[in-house]
């Protein structure tokens, strides 16, 4: 943190030196990105925007930050126009299927991430988002297929978790169980292989392995239906009411909210692209 904090101080003295140079504002957005600052990385490139607008830098740097930002329409135009001017730069593909996916279009996704592979077939991320997107259709035989090539290009416990959906909806819950395992066990804040652990073990009525891996799923992701639902039925089957009821009730209100878990999470493209 201080060295990004010294980097910003000398930084900021150059911007006051030269406020129009785009290099020095671009550097200063990565740094509060860096950080956390979302809203301040933004604000240095809308100043950057104003100065070189058409520069495909500034625009992936404004595209990423406000998709990061959940600011799906002000990134999609930006990533569109990108893909347009410089159509086999894997890159801006790559982010306009992002967006794509964050709209909850998952035919389109499919189709944008089908030709970012045959630019770069060895993309584990690509591999895992065009899974995901398959999967969404309901698609598992190709879904499996994709999610497989990119767990063989990078092991990773977030491709793990969606093979071990894959083998819980074909009802092969050995398999399942194992990939969740593997998932707590390299990453043990992820909060849905958590949950499906713990409906595994309520289902088999192994009621104390259920309660200690619905309750951890709870506390990392207070939000997460599934893992509320769950804990209720367990906590009634272990005869303590008050607490069960008290879970079915979030449960019902995160239902109404159409809050359920987003649990598949959008990578990153695994090469910068080029900075003109």
């Amino acid at each position: 943190i201080k060295q990004y904090d010294k980097s910003e101080g000398f930084l900021t003295s150059a911007l006051k030196l030269q406020p129009d140079d785009v290099a020095t504002l671009r550097a200063l957005a990565r740094v509060a990105r860096v950080t956390g600052d979302l809203e301040k990385a933004l604000s240095y490139l809308i100043q950057a925007r104003r100065i070189a607008p058409n520069s495909a830098g500034v625009l992936y740097d404004f595209g990423t930050t406000t998709l990061e930002m959940g600011l799906v329409l002000d990134a999609l135009p930006v990533f569109e126009k990108l893909h347009r001017t410089y159509p086999r730069e894997p890159a801006y593909l790559y982010a306009l299927a992002a967006v794509h996916w964050k709209k909850g279009e998952v035919g389109e996704t499919t189709r944008l991430m089908n030709s970012y592979l045959l630019l770069q077939p060895r993309s584990s991320s690509g591999w895992y988002l065009l899974g995901a997107s398959l999967l969404r259709q309901e698609k598992t035989s190709e879904a499996k297929a994709a999610l497989d090539r990119s767990l063989s290009l990078k092991i990773d416990p977030d491709t793990q978790y969606l093979l071990g959906v894959i083998f819980e909806k074909a009802g092969n819950r050995s398999s399942a169980n194992e990939m969740f395992r593997k998932v707590v066990q390299s990453s043990p804040n992820h909060a849905a292989a958590h949950a499906a652990l713990g409906a595994a073990y309520r289902e088999a009525g192994n009621y104390a392995e259920a309660r200690m891996e619905l309750e951890r799923a709870v506390e990392l992701d207070a939000n997460d239906l599934r893992a509320n639902y769950q804990l209720g039925l367990v906590y009634a089957k272990l005869g303590e009411k008050e607490a069960a009821q008290k879970m079915f009730d979030l449960a019902d209100e995160l239902r109404k909210r159409n809050r359920e878990q987003e649990t598949v999470i959008l990578k990153l493209i695994d090469e910068p692209p080029p900075q003109p």
